[in-house]
């Protein structure tokens, strides 16, 4: 009956794993569209349609951006551009493919008397939120527990 249990606490490991893994989000990062907006940005889970979002942003501030994304694969970006009319600024998910920093700025938006201030700043990372994977993996591993011990209470009466 121990062997049944193992065998038992195998599978509902494996079904855990699959479960959890399939709720799993991935990338999350903060967003918003305009400076009074990324005061509070908020966290969001990425997708494309926020992807195409951040991509478009930068295709109306930037010259030679990329306007097709060749992966699914996503980072987080975070733009503060200072134009003549005030400081502009994004935070969202932008496709891996589409390195989001160190694109010329359009003429249009340049603001040549004040260069390089603090306010021109962009980042981009691809940490996918660790601290919420972790999560995930301990919630696993308590569901595992927890069916282990039923399923050995089960099996061993």
């Amino acid at each position: 009956m121990k062997n049944g249990a193992g065998n038992l606490f195998t599978l509902a490991f494996v079904v855990c794993c699959c479960l959890s893994f399939g709720f799993v989000s991935g990338l999350m990062c903060f967003s918003c569209t305009s400076s009074d907006d990324c005061k509070l940005p908020k966290k969001v889970n990425c997708t494309e349609r926020l992807a195409n979002e951040t991509l478009s942003y930068l295709n109306k501030y930037y010259l030679n951006v990329p306007s097709a994304n060749t992966t699914r694969d996503m980072n987080c970006l975070s733009d503060r551009l200072l134009t003549e009319s005030g400081v502009v600024a994004h935070m969202g998910c932008i496709y891996s493919s589409v390195y989001g920093c160190g694109y010329t700025v359009r003429e249009e938006f340049q603001f040549t008397w004040l260069p390089k201030l603090p306010y021109n700043t962009c980042h981009r990372w691809d940490d996918s939120n660790p601290a919420a994977r972790a999560g995930v993996s301990l919630l696993t591993i308590v569901s595992a527990i927890i069916v282990t011990v039923l399923a050995s209470a089960v099996w061993c009466k």
